[in-house]
């Protein structure tokens, strides 16, 4: 290997870069540090937690359904009349097609015929028989035995063939009855299928179809419902009905169902439904109650049929409309429902912003169950009556931290515990409705420019006059002296 030869630094250069680092990190130890920052208050809107009876709901899209009846000949022959207008509602026993009826007059003109002939050949028998059985009275050598047996059968056989011709007569009228087709019940029917003078055979194993009749009045409505929610259903009908009626001789072999209808406990059983398409989705004009659930649970759903029955006096509710349907669901008696703004979610827990006795904000972990008609979300439990929460700009809130409550937001109402729309949660005046819906007060000005005086060019929509905009306000601050260079 080859000796490298090394130069040791100078003493003299080794002391100076060493004082020179020290002046530098003396220089950072004598730096005045700034003063810390103030945190803002967060401003936050409250709403005060407040007991009331909550009537939960379950709701289902359904189908309305009505097996329609396919009118089709019963014999052959050609279509001859047609006696109702497509579309129109025609009433039970009304005459809707008539077939060609001459043959069929024929036949039974022809039966009527073979009846009186086999009531005469067996009259002739009976007095043939008659004759034979008093000659056998008069002793031997008048007759035989075997003249007054075969006398005897000559006369059921006559008998047996009346019969016969009186069945062939009732078929030869029933086919005559069967050329004048009538609707089995009311209800709507359909346009004709088949033009009048067409040929249809009603003999064959496929008879063509006339026309659909569809009865309109009752309508049902079928629909699907989770195991969970079926046994939710079910308890709240046997807690209705009670273990006494329950264990009561004459409701032994009955359904739950069956005593409810039977107990007049229509609240239970009745359903509410609208119509695709409804405006209002809180609008459930139609009303019925459940005739029918079906016996199994389906493994591979895990949902129950339901079947609902309705009046449908003004046929306006056709098969097949697709609809929502609500059911009444638990009754929470003193309950607890805030707005799904308040909740927060972390992984392990749900919580809310709930305010202590000095007004801070701290952290209360509720359990949440199912969500209101006005989709506020139930607590089960977790918060009181009377407790405080904070409702809007949960995103910023600390545990602690300092808060300023902003009024009630005019433009998103909440639902009053009543049922009644108000601001801010409570209980609100007609004035403040009128002012959430729009609805023009009694001593509001008559002219809108008064009302609403027009905005300076310099004013924002979003912010008052007062306040700077976000983007002058950096402008501004950035234009300040710093306090912390000022000292130094």
């Amino acid at each position: 290997m080859r000796n490298e030869r090394r130069f040791p630094l100078p003493s003299s250069l080794l002391l100076g870069i060493i004082f020179g680092w020290c002046l530098v990190f003396t220089a950072g130890c004598y730096q005045k540090a700034a003063p810390p920052k103030v945190r803002e208050a967060v401003p936050v809107r409250t709403d005060k937690v407040v007991k009331e009876d909550i009537q939960l709901f379950y709701y289902f899209t359904g189908k309305t359904h009505v097996e329609p009846i396919n009118i089709v000949p019963r014999i052959r022959g050609y279509l001859e009349e047609i006696h109702f207008q497509s579309g129109f509602i025609v009433e039970k026993d009304d005459v809707l097609f008539k077939i060609e009826q001459f043959d069929y007059i024929n036949d039974v003109a022809m039966a009527k015929a073979k009846l009186e002939v086999a009531i005469a050949d067996a009259a002739r028998c009976k007095a043939d028989y008659d004759r034979e059985t008093e000659l056998g009275k008069q002793g031997q050598g008048f007759t035989t035995q075997a003249s007054i047996d075969r006398t005897k059968a000559l006369w059921e056989e006559a008998k047996g063939k009346i019969g016969i011709a009186k069945a062939d007569l009732a078929e030869a009228e029933k086919q005559l009855e069967r050329t004048v087709i009538k609707a089995p019940y009311k209800g709507k029917i359909s346009r004709n299928l088949i033009e009048k003078g067409n040929l249809v055979d009603g003999t064959s194993g496929s008879p063509p179809v006339l026309a659909t009749l569809m009865a309109m009045d009752p309508m049902y409505v079928y629909f699907q419902i989770t195991d969970a929610e079926f046994n939710s259903l079910m308890r709240s009908i046997r807690t209705a009905i009670g273990e006494a009626a329950l264990k009561a001789p004459e409701n032994k072999n009955l359904a739950l169902m069956e005593i409810a209808k039977k107990m007049n406990l229509d609240k239970l059983t009745h359903f509410e439904m609208q119509l695709s398409g409804e405006k209002d989705p809180k609008h459930y004009p139609y009303r019925g109650f459940i005739d029918y659930n079906d016996n199994i649970i389906d493994i591979s759903t895990g949902t129950n049929m339901i079947r609902g029955r309705l009046v449908n006096t003004n046929y306006e509710i056709f098969s097949g409309n697709i609809c929502k349907v609500r059911i009444n669901g638990e009754f929470i008696k003193d309950g607890i429902a805030i707005t799904e703004k308040a909740l927060c979610y972390d992984l392990s827990e749900i919580y809310v912003w709930a305010l202590d006795e000095k007004g801070k904000p701290q952290k209360r972990t509720v359990i949440t169950g199912s969500q209101t008609e006005d989709g506020r979300r139930v607590i089960k439990s977790g918060l009181k009556d009377g407790d405080t929460i904070i409702i809007d700009g949960v995103q910023k809130v600390r545990p602690g931290c300092d808060i300023k409550i902003l009024p009630p937001d005019p433009v998103e109402p909440q639902s009053d515990h009543n049922g009644t729309t108000s601001v801010s949660g409570e209980k609100s005046s007609g004035k403040d409705l009128a002012a959430v819906k729009g609805i023009k007060p009694e001593n509001a000005p008559s002219d809108p420019v008064k009302a609403n005086p027009p905005k300076t060019e310099n004013a924002k929509p979003d912010q008052p006059k007062s306040a700077p905009a976000p983007a002058d306000a950096a402008k501004s601050n950035a234009l300040k002296p710093d306090p912390s260079k000022a000292a130094k």
